[in-house]
């Protein structure tokens, strides 16, 4: 094992006759991407300036894609049976767009979504797209201010004074909840019911006549059906002509895509419309997807992975998407067995939920293991996905029964992609050494140490005057020691192999694959641009990820911007420690943060956990610390323990799985801050971790208690 930061390990690779094989054929498919993905970038330019129409992006491939398999399945519905096919969903978008026009959207133009995922939703976005908009992907979820906010970033970026919001029933109360037309007095609502709740009653099978009825739904006045209203609009695809094509060009903003917001209020990053067909692509390729295959999603249709990725690979290989209403850790292995998956999309806090949930029901006595394969009927050939920790690796292949995992890493808003077809355990990706940096140019940068870093501590420390003080917006745990750092001419310094540092990608504006959309906010869009990297006045996308290489040039994930937390001179990795802490018994759930200790540099780990159900309510604080000094270094164990209690219903998630750590920290060990939760602190001498007392608290305070 080569040390990475921290201790953070890259697994050697064992080299064979049969793994040089596989080698080879995975750069070779690797190669042929980048040749598709060039050739489709050259068209794209190409024909942006000829008097011929340009491309129109995602609607010519799915246009492409019907005519060549017209009655073969695009979409469906594990839930509610609601199925397209590849021709009906390019006639129901070809409606959604002819409403668009006649309700007024102009080309450029922004049109809020709030519905649950299902196959009309894709047919929504898809209709948007046609009528040259861009679609915003809000989360159904959301709720109150954070909704309302979201909403205010897509409305705010309109060019035209028409403001419509397409939703379905649930997001329809919550927006009378939210007070939105206090908000947006002159949006024009409309509700799209969903297969579930058309089935309930309400709202017109698609094909039905009828005029602009009243939603079903008394949650806002004025709301319209939009079920009838597309029902009177023609399926032949929109004429192409009026207006520009450069929003349906290769830079044309396809959707705007939230960020999850663990921490804070979601931004809204721009997803063009050659980054969808150049995800789905990989996909395709990569995962050797065609007509035949099922592709598994149970990821929110509102982000990048589920609704972009999925929905693009489908279209370009005449793949079926299969759709869950949810994502069920318990029931996800037999819901694919089911419904004859042949490939799943697979983020890593889903995989390790799954893999818990094989663990649990194997020592249960249920279906778990390489021999669940045949027992559930499981065809599942492949996985693709980003996020898998290195220690899960095999233990999700094995609840897959085997299957091939094809890892990746991107961002919503990045211009940098890696894959990893190869199989190597724990890789997110591969450049290969002797490829010249001209053909991908990325790096990874050297970052923190030095003054900054240590001025960085010392200012922690005449700050850290309460457990709970207030931290801001540049105050991450993280942040001096992702710091980058400049040699004596002011430019950035290429880390060694095995050497974390930032992974960064050079900015080409003339250049779709090389470009950077970044966010609708203009203050977010900069603080991602790096300059003055190799060369002045260069500018260069910062991921804010550390990543390492080794000497081939697999890529491994290290950690992210925020995500560590330094205590006693080092960086520790919040992922590494939830992870091991997820592993200990009794605990079904973990979160990690720092936190600040009066008179101490940096911050100590604390986490939040929550119990599985076979503990009862109860943690043995001495298994804990016998647990931690087994799986972690000293500086990473634990410092604090939050326990929730029963009744919260778990930690809180994103739409994406991702905890929401913002309130935690922000509490941090402050008694007053608990909830009724149960605080612990580790106690070295007893060996445990014991409940934290006022007094206790008070002896931290003050400087009384050694840590």
């Amino acid at each position: 094992m080569a040390a990475g930061m921290d201790g953070h390990a890259i697994p050697k690779y064992r080299w064979g006759p049969l793994r040089v094989l596989e080698l080879v054929r995975a750069l070779l498919e690797l190669l042929w991407l980048l040749v598709c993905i060039r050739l489709k970038s050259a068209s794209v330019r190409a024909t942006a300036g000829a008097v011929a129409p340009p491309w129109a992006g995602m609607a010519d491939e799915l246009a492409t894609r019907a005519a060549q398999t017209p009655d073969a399945r695009a979409l469906v519905s594990t839930a509610s049976g609601e199925a397209l096919t590849f021709r009906e969903l390019d006639e129901l978008s070809n409606q959604v767009a002819h409403w668009l026009i006649v309700a007024g959207i102009c080309p450029g133009d922004v049109v809020p979504i709030v519905r649950c995922g299902c196959p009309r939703y894709v047919a929504l976005w898809l209709g948007v797209a046609k009528a040259r908009a861009t679609a915003a992907l809000i989360n159904a979820q959301l709720r109150g201010g954070a909704l309302l906010h979201a909403l205010r970033v897509a409305l705010d970026g309109t060019p035209s004074a028409r403001h419509l919001i397409v939703c379905d029933r649930d997001a329809l109360d919550e927006l009378a909840r939210a007070g939105v037309r206090s908000v947006f007095p002159d949006a024009a609502l409309f509700e799209y019911a969903c297969a579930r709740c058309a089935l309930a009653g309400g709202g017109g099978a698609i094909g039905e006549s009828g005029g602009a009825a009243r939603a079903t739904s008394d949650g806002v006045d004025g709301a319209l059906d939009l079920e009838r209203l597309l029902c009177a609009q023609p399926s032949r695809a929109p004429d192409a002509g009026g207006g520009t094509g450069d929003a349906r060009a290769a830079g044309g903003a396809l959707a705007l895509i939230y960020t999850s917001g663990t921490t804070g209020l979601p931004k809204a990053s721009r997803f063009s419309h050659l980054r969808c067909w150049m995800a789905g692509k990989a996909a395709h390729v990569l995962c050797r997807l065609g007509p035949t295959d099922r592709l598994y999603c149970a990821l929110p249709l509102h982000h990048a992975s589920g609704g972009m990725l999925a929905v693009s690979a489908a279209i370009l290989s005449g793949a079926c998407l299969l759709i869950p209403e949810r994502f069920s850790a318990s029931s996800f292995l037999d819901d694919c067995a089911l419904h004859g998956a042949t490939a799943v999309q697979y983020i890593g806090e889903m995989a390790r939920y799954v893999v818990a949930s094989e663990r649990d029901g194997g020592a249960a006595g249920g279906k778990a293991g390489r021999g669940a394969r045949a027992e559930r009927g499981l065809r599942v050939r492949v996985a693709l996905g980003n996020g898998l920790q290195p220690r899960l690796w095999e233990p999700f292949r094995a609840a897959l029964g085997g299957a091939r995992i094809v890892e990746f890493y991107a961002s919503t808003e990045g211009n940098v992609n890696l894959f990893n077809n190869t199989g190597r355990t724990g890789a997110v990706g591969i450049v290969p050494s002797f490829v010249p940096f001209a053909i991908y140019p990325i790096l990874l940068a050297r970052v923190g140490g030095g003054a900054a870093l240590a001025e960085r501590e010392r200012a922690d420390v005449e700050r850290a005057d309460a457990p709970g003080a207030e931290r801001d917006a540049a105050d991450d745990g993280a942040g001096a020691s992702l710091a980058l750092t400049r040699d004596a001419r002011g430019l950035c310094i290429p880390c060694a192999p095995h050497e974390p540092g930032q992974l960064l990608g050079l900015i080409r504006a003339d250049d779709p694959l090389r470009a950077f959309d970044g966010y609708t906010d203009e203050r977010a869009t900069a603080s991602k641009v790096a300059r003055g990297v190799r060369r002045a006045g260069d500018a260069w996308f910062a991921s804010g990820d550390l990543l390492a290489r080794d000497r081939f040039g697999f890529y491994f994930w290290v950690d992210r911007a925020g995500d560590t937390f330094r205590w006693k001179g080092e960086n520790a990795s919040t992922a590494e420690v939830a992870g091991a802490l997820a592993l200990a018994d009794g605990i079904a759930d973990a979160t990690v943060f720092g936190a600040r200790v009066p008179g101490c540099e940096g911050r100590a780990g604390m986490a939040a956990i929550e119990l599985h159900a076979s503990a009862h309510g109860r943690l043995d604080g001495a298994a804990l610390f016998r647990h931690c000094e087994a799986e972690l270094p000293p500086y990473a164990r634990p410092l604090f323990v939050r326990v929730l209690r029963a009744d919260r219903g778990g930690l809180a998630l994103t739409g994406t799985f991702k905890h929401q750590k913002g309130a935690l920290e922000a509490a941090g060990w402050d008694l007053a801050m608990a909830d009724g939760d149960t605080l612990l602190v580790r106690d070295d001498a007893l060996r445990t971790f014991t409940p934290l007392t006022a007094g206790l608290a008070r002896d931290l305070e003050l400087g009384r208690m050694r840590v």
